[in-house]
């Protein structure tokens, strides 16, 4: 399976939100599906980490998704 995520799953998961359904929680948690971050997706998490609107710890998190 192929998952395309957007900024909105990614800060979700990484917060822990409590409105992330459980099929999409599950995306990160099977291994067997391939994950694509979107190139526009990195540069948003920038954006809103520097306008202090989400914790810049979620930037660390995402590079380590896309070093693997």
């Amino acid at each position: 399976m192929i998952a395309i995520i957007d900024t909105n799953f990614l800060v979700k998961y990484f917060t822990a939100d409590k409105y992330l359904g459980k099929k999409a929680q599950k995306v990160f948690e099977d291994e067997s599906v391939f994950i694509i971050i979107p190139s526009i997706v990195l540069v948003e998490l920038k954006y809103a980490a520097a306008k202090k609107r989400i914790d810049k710890e979620i930037i660390d998190s995402t590079k380590v998704l896309v070093a693997q």
